[in-house]
C-alpha cells in the first residue's frame, strides 16, 4: 500500500492512532454516522479506535486511508476485498466539509489506487438511498447503478436499511 496518495486538495493517508482524535470529531454526528453500514451511533472514541483496529486486523484486502485537508483528517475512504476478487469501496466525510468537492477527489483518487495498484478488476458501492450526496459523487465517478434495491444491516440505525448498489470496471474507469 502506498504510503499516501495525493490528490489536487487533499492527501489520502493511511487511517491510524495518529490523527483518529481528529477524525473522529469530524465524523460522529448523527448526519455522517446514518449514512454508514459499520459504525455505530453515538460513537465514542474508543469505538472509533477499536473500528479502526479490526480494518488493521483483515490481514489483506482492506486499504483504509485518512481523508486530509490542510492537514486535519476530515473523513475516511476505504477498498475493501469482498473474498470474490472485487473491492467495495466506502468512506465519510465530516459535514462541515460537505458540498466542496473533496468526496469526488478521494473516491477518484481511489479508484486509481484500485485499478492501478491493486489491479482491481471490479470496485463496487453500497449508499443508503437517502444519500443523494453520495449518489452523486458515485454517478460523476463512472459507476453505473444496478437495478433494484438491496438491504443492509447499519449499526447505526440498528436495522437494515434500503440501499442501491452501483459498479465500476476496470475497462469502464476513466481516469
Amino acid at each position: 500500500m502506498p504510503h499516501t496518495i495525493r490528490t489536487e486538495n487533499l492527501v489520502l493517508r493511511p487511517a491510524g492512532l495518529r490523527g483518529a482524535r481528529a477524525f473522529w470529531h469530524e465524523v460522529r454526528d448523527w448526519d455522517v454516522m446514518r449514512r454508514t453500514s459499520a459504525w455505530p451511533y453515538p460513537l465514542s472514541y474508543a469505538q472509533c479506535t477499536f473500528m479502526m483496529r479490526k480494518v488493521w486486523d483483515e490481514a489483506q484486502g482492506a486499504h483504509v486511508f485518512f481523508i486530509v485537508h490542510d492537514s486535519v483528517p476530515t473523513g475516511s475512504i476505504g477498498l475493501h476485498c469482498d473474498g470474490e476478487g472485487s473491492y467495495w469501496i466506502g468512506y465519510m466525510l465530516g459535514r462541515q466539509h460537505w458540498g466542496r468537492g473533496f468526496a469526488s477527489e478521494a473516491v477518484a483518487g481511489m479508484l486509481k489506487f484500485g485499478f492501478g495498484p491493486l489491479r482491481a478488476e471490479h470496485i463496487w458501492a453500497h449508499v443508503a438511498v437517502d444519500n443523494p450526496g453520495s449518489i452523486r459523487v458515485l454517478r460523476k465517478q463512472g459507476f453505473v447503478q444496478r437495478p433494484g434495491y438491496d438491504w443492509s444491516f447499519s449499526r447505526a440505525h440498528q436495522a437494515d436499511i434500503r440501499c442501491l448498489t452501483f459498479d465500476l470496471t476496470r475497462t469502464e474507469f476513466r481516469p
